[in-house]
């Protein structure tokens, strides 16, 4: 994990890098993810949730390395990655 001074230097690049390509949908895989993006302290409250911000649809779900040591948080990503999947096939925004 970076440290705090780390994600300090490195977040502006970051926010610069998702205005340039502007994304429509972000998953933001992990803790730091998204405590960095939409200030998420637990990911177990809220994984699943597409949330809105910037004109932007971000998903919130566990780091894979968690899904590859437990397996019920790789079911849970599962789940969540199917929630993601149907939103955009149905063409919905959330």
């Amino acid at each position: 994990m970076p440290s705090d001074k780390e994600v300090e230097a490195c977040e502006p690049f970051l926010l610069q890098q998702i205005e340039v390509i502007k994304p429509k949908y972000i998953i933001l895989l992990g803790s730091l993810a998204n405590k960095v993006i939409l200030d998420i302290d637990k990911v177990s409250e809220k994984h699943g949730s597409l949330i809105e911000k910037n004109n932007r649809v971000y998903m919130v779900t566990y780091h894979p390395a968690a899904g590859l040591r437990f397996k019920r948080i790789s079911n849970i990503m599962d789940k969540d990655f199917e929630i993601f999947r149907d939103n955009l096939n149905s063409n919905n925004k959330i």
